[in-house]
């Protein structure tokens, strides 16, 4: 039977919460497949879709048929357990947990959120690729890996915005892209040496990027092409391929571009990450600045010391 508590809120009014429905209490599972009929799930971007259908059914694995309303915050954290050697997917199903949360919150199925306050794990930063790696990956890889990097390179995009890019988003002089992330919109301006690669490569897809056969990509199996060339590398070893997009900013900030100009390319939203760039930027600037006057102050003592 369905439970109904009454609670009087602050300004008097009495509001009911409902728990469970007629037929009986109202489970994990019915909650995961209600959110994923709903507005908020079918209005977000393709890829928070499938991260969220991933997660999710590790989430019905373990507690589809429990009374969502004895959801505690352990379960959650036992969730993430089950990642402890992946912080990124520990995360990304702590964010679903939340999301699901909300969600019952929201249509009344509980009166709070129990899994708000669980703390994200810290995740190691994923570094730049150096230019030694740049040039090894460039001179190496097969060629269908290598245009994926050139493409990074000079676009400063995510993985799967790479991958998705179409010859029709190409007009000669630029790439029109569309972020699967945000769903910011770009033009980016094709420099003289990204050109000359995009006008060379063979037109035999859609996609701009293909496989060894010619035929499109999908994140999956890109993400295993990846993978697997990077684990026969030692040279490689610690390259991500979002490095590469931390590199493009990098290479901004160090050609001089305001934060806001690297915010044009890369698609950033928040000053906070592209800042980061910059100072390092400006750091080695300084740096460089520094050690060239400490020589030179060496090399004047030296020859005062020759007189």
């Amino acid at each position: 039977m369905t439970k109904i508590v009454k609670k009087r809120l602050a300004d008097g009014t009495i509001k009911e919460y409902r728990y469970g429905d007629d037929t009986g209490v109202r489970t994990v599972g019915a909650v995961i497949r209600e959110y994923q009929r709903s507005t908020a799930f079918q209005r977000a971007s393709q890829s928070t879709k499938r991260q969220r259908i991933r997660y999710m059914y590790n989430i019905m694995k373990a507690y589809q048929d429990s009374d969502i309303t004895k959801i505690k915050r352990r379960h959650a954290l036992m969730s993430m357990d089950t990642f402890a050697d992946r912080p990124g997917a520990a995360n990304a199903i702590l964010q679903c947990w939340r999301v699901l949360m909300n969600f019952a919150v929201d249509r009344e199925y509980i009166e709070f959120n129990p899994i708000t306050r669980i703390k994200p794990m810290e995740l190691s930063e994923h570094r730049r690729w150096t230019d030694a790696e740049i040039a090894f990956a460039m001179k190496t890889l097969p060629e269908a890996m290598s245009r994926a990097i050139v493409l990074a390179l000079w676009t400063g995009q995510r993985e799967g915005d790479c991958i998705a890019m179409r010859w029709s988003d190409y007009d000669g002089t630029g790439i029109k892209i569309v972020q699967q992330k945000t769903g910011e919109k770009l033009y980016i301006p094709c420099p003289a040496a990204l050109k000359a690669e995009l006008d060379a490569w063979p037109k035999v897809a859609l996609t701009i990027l293909t496989n060894a056969s010619g035929r499109p990509f999908n994140v999956k199996s890109f993400q295993s092409y990846f993978s697997r060339l990077m684990h026969d590398h030692v040279e490689l070893t610690g390259c991500v391929f979002h490095g590469l997009r931390k590199t493009a900013a990098a290479k901004l900030a160090e050609a001089g571009c305001s934060s806001h100009e690297i915010m044009s390319i890369t698609g950033h939203r928040t000053l906070a990450m592209v800042e980061h760039y910059a100072r390092e930027a400006d750091q080695k600037t300084r740096a460089n600045s520094a050690i060239l006057k400490l020589e030179t102050s060496f090399q004047k003592a030296s020859r005062n010391l020759m007189k």
